[in-house]
C-alpha cells in the first residue's frame, strides 16, 4: 500500500465523484479500493484491526457526500469514513442520517479535526486543517460527546496525523432531536434531590458542549481523582481549571438555594451515574437528606473518593443526632479551609 498525505486522498476522492451520482457496484467497489489505496499505512493499519476492510460488507462513507451514506441499504458489518466528519455541512445531520441507515452493532470508524489534539506538528501539516474555517473544527470532548449523543458506544479513539480517529458501535436509534445540547454559560444539570426526586442544578459551564453525555465513558476510562471528580477529564474548557479552583462554577447555585431545593450545607447533589455507584444503605440515607451547596467533604477536609463518602456519613449521623446546629458548625467549618486555601473545588 502506497503512504499517500491528506491532499492526495482529497484529489482522489474528486476524481471519483465524476461518476454517475447513482453508483453501480463496480463503480462503488472501485471508489473504495481507490480511498483504500491512499490511506496511510498508520491509518489503514488502525482500521483493519477491527474492520476488514476489503470485506463487502464494510461500506465506506463520506461526509462531505450526503449521497454516500443516505441510502446504505445492503447488510453492513462496519461504515468507514476517512473523511473528518467535520467536512460535513451539518455533522448532526450527518451523524444522525449515518445511525439511522446502518444496522445495530455495526461499527462506525471515522475521524475529525479537534482544536486540542497533541500533536500539533502534524497538525501543522494536515490539508484538511489548512483548508477548513475554524469554525469547522471542534473540541475532542464535542466530537465523542455527539457520538454518544447519536446512539453510538465510544469503543476507543487515537489521534493518528494531526486527526482524532475513533471507533464506535451503534448501541441504539438516533434521537430526532438535532440540538442535544445548550451551549449557554449557565448548564443545568440533573441531579439527585431529596426523597431521590431529580433536581435540576444550574452552574457555569467549564466543560465543551456535548461533554454530559460522555460521563460514564470518562468515569470508565479514567475513574476519579484525588477529590471524586472524574480523572484525566478532557472535558474541561481552558477556563475550566480556573472556575473550579476559586468555586466560580458554583455560584448559581444559590439560585437553587434561594428555590428551596438546595441547603447551605447538606450532601452533594449527584449525577445518577455517581449516585448508583454508592453502597445501598448510603443511598438510602441520602435521600432523607436535602442536597447542600457545601458539601461535608469540604468541612472535614476529606476530598478524595472514599473521603468524602465517609465526610458525609460523618454529617448525617450528626445531622440527625443535633439538628441544624449541626450545618452552622460545618458551615463555618467550609468557609475556614477555603479561605486558608486548604481545599478547591477543581
Amino acid at each position: 500500500m502506497s503512504i499517500k498525505n491528506a491532499s492526495e486522498i482529497a484529489s482522489a476522492s474528486v476524481l471519483m465523484t465524476l461518476s454517475e451520482p447513482n453508483d453501480d457496484k463496480r463503480n462503488k467497489e472501485l471508489r473504495k479500493a481507490k480511498v483504500i489505496e491512499c490511506m496511510s499505512a498508520k491509518v489503514y493499519d488502525y482500521i483493519s484491526q477491527t474492520v476488514p476492510l476489503h470485506s463487502e460488507k464494510v461500506c465506506l462513507v463520506e461526509s462531505y457526500r450526503p449521497d454516500s451514506y443516505y441510502k446504505l441499504t445492503e447488510p453492513i458489518l462496519g461504515t468507514v469514513d476517512v473523511y473528518p466528519i467535520n467536512l460535513s455541512n451539518d455533522v448532526n445531520l450527518y451523524l444522525q442520517t449515518l445511525n439511522t441507515n446502518i444496522p445495530e452493532t455495526s461499527i462506525f470508524v471515522g475521524c475529525a479535526m479537534v482544536i486540542d489534539t497533541k500533536d500539533r506538528d502534524a497538525k501543522k501539516k494536515n490539508q484538511y486543517y489548512k483548508k477548513s474555517k475554524e469554525s469547522k473544527k471542534l473540541y475532542k470532548a464535542e466530537v465523542l460527546g455527539r457520538l454518544v449523543y447519536f446512539g453510538f458506544s465510544i469503543i476507543e479513539f487515537k489521534e493518528i496525523e494531526g486527526l482524532l480517529y475513533f471507533m464506535a458501535m451503534k448501541i441504539a436509534d438516533a434521537p430526532t432531536k438535532l440540538n442535544g445540547c445548550s451551549d449557554s454559560i449557565l448548564f443545568p444539570m440533573t441531579r439527585i434531590g431529596k426523597n431521590g426526586n431529580n433536581l435540576t442544578v444550574f452552574k457555569v459551564r467549564t466543560m465543551h458542549p456535548y461533554s454530559q453525555y460522555l460521563q460514564n465513558y470518562v468515569v470508565r476510562l479514567n475513574g476519579y481523582n484525588a477529590v471524586g471528580k472524574p480523572a484525566n477529564d478532557f472535558r474541561l474548557t481552558p477556563w475550566g481549571k480556573f472556575f473550579r479552583k476559586y468555586w466560580l462554577d458554583e455560584l448559581p447555585q444559590l439560585l437553587n438555594l434561594f428555590k428551596g431545593e438546595l441547603g447551605l450545607v447538606g450532601v452533594r447533589p449527584l449525577s445518577q451515574t455517581r449516585f448508583s455507584e454508592l453502597p445501598l444503605e448510603v443511598q438510602q440515607l441520602r435521600v432523607r437528606f436535602k442536597p447542600g451547596c457545601i458539601p461535608p467533604y469540604v468541612s472535614l477536609l476529606m476530598p478524595d473518593s472514599k473521603g468524602n463518602i465517609e465526610a458525609e456519613m460523618i454529617y448525617m449521623e450528626e445531622r440527625i443526632r443535633k439538628g441544624f446546629r449541626t450545618d452552622i458548625k460545618y458551615f463555618f467549618m467550609a468557609i475556614k479551609n477555603i479561605f486558608t486555601g486548604k481545599i478547591t473545588s477543581a
